[in-house]
């Protein structure tokens, strides 16, 4: 945060990019199929009320899971601010989430 309250680019950039990630977590392989091999992106407006780029792009891990990417940029309008965060999903030869 800065010092007058108001969220840092930094800030509202790893908040978009975790709540992503965490809500991208719990989908199934049905779900995530769209990001497998491609990104999906979408511009969104940060509570900051400034634009961020976000992208999504999933890879078939070795084992069978997801390896889950997530980006978050300002595309530069201030500094180019980006985040990524990841995570690798597990999942069973049928799709099903392993534990």
């Amino acid at each position: 945060m800065a010092s007058d309250n108001t969220p840092t680019d930094q800030g509202v950039a790893v908040a978009i990019a975790e709540a992503y990630l965490n809500v991208l977590s719990g989908g199934s392989a049905e779900q995530l199929g769209p990001c497998l091999g491609r990104s999906a992106e979408q511009l969104l407006m940060g509570e900051d009320g400034r634009p961020y780029f976000i992208t999504v792009t999933g890879v078939r891990s070795p084992a069978g899971g997801l390896y889950l990417h997530v980006c978050v940029s300002d595309r530069g309008w201030d500094g180019n601010v980006s985040v990524v965060r990841s995570a690798v999903i597990p999942f069973g030869a049928h799709g099903r989430r392993r534990a």
